[in-house]
């Protein structure tokens, strides 16, 4: 049986999206907007290269 997937809202901070993702070990979530139907995914990949496209590491 599969479980089921847990998004990421489309209004949720990149901090708490890693978070959602490193708990259970996964390196993509689901993006939902507000009317609960699916806007993307966002990977580890999306997330490190804004960071570090930004210069938030410092």
């Amino acid at each position: 049986m599969i479980p089921i997937a847990e998004c990421i809202g489309a209004n949720e901070s990149l901090l708490l999206a890693a978070h959602r993702m490193a708990e259970p070990g996964v390196g993509a979530r689901s993006i939902s907007g507000q009317d609960a139907h699916l806007k993307g995914v966002l990977t580890e990949r999306d997330i490190v290269t804004k960071v570090l496209a930004n210069d938030k590491l410092q």
